[in-house]
C-alpha cells in the first residue's frame, strides 16, 4: 500500500510506477469496493494524465464512500 500513497507525495513520475499505483489501487478496489483511498489515488493518476472527467468521478467515489475524506 505503500506505493499506493507515494502518489500523493508527487513521486510517481515514471510510468512503470504509475501504472504499478494503478495496479495497487484497482486490486485494492477489488478486494473491498467500499474503500474510499484508492478511489482518491486513482483519481490523482488521472488528473496528472490530464483526464478530468475520469477523475472528477473517481474524487466523486472516493468522497460518496468516506465523506471526511479530503
Amino acid at each position: 500500500m505503500r506505493a499506493v500513497y507515494r502518489t500523493l507525495d508527487g513521486h510517481a513520475n515514471t510510468l512503470p510506477e504509475s501504472q504499478q499505483i494503478r495496479a495497487a489501487a484497482e486490486r485494492a478496489l477489488q478486494l473491498d469496493s467500499s474503500l474510499a483511498e484508492p478511489h482518491g489515488v486513482l483519481a490523482h493518476l488521472l488528473y496528472t494524465e490530464g483526464r478530468f472527467a475520469a477523475a472528477h468521478e473517481e474524487y466523486r467515489l472516493a468522497f460518496a464512500r468516506n465523506p471526511n475524506y479530503a
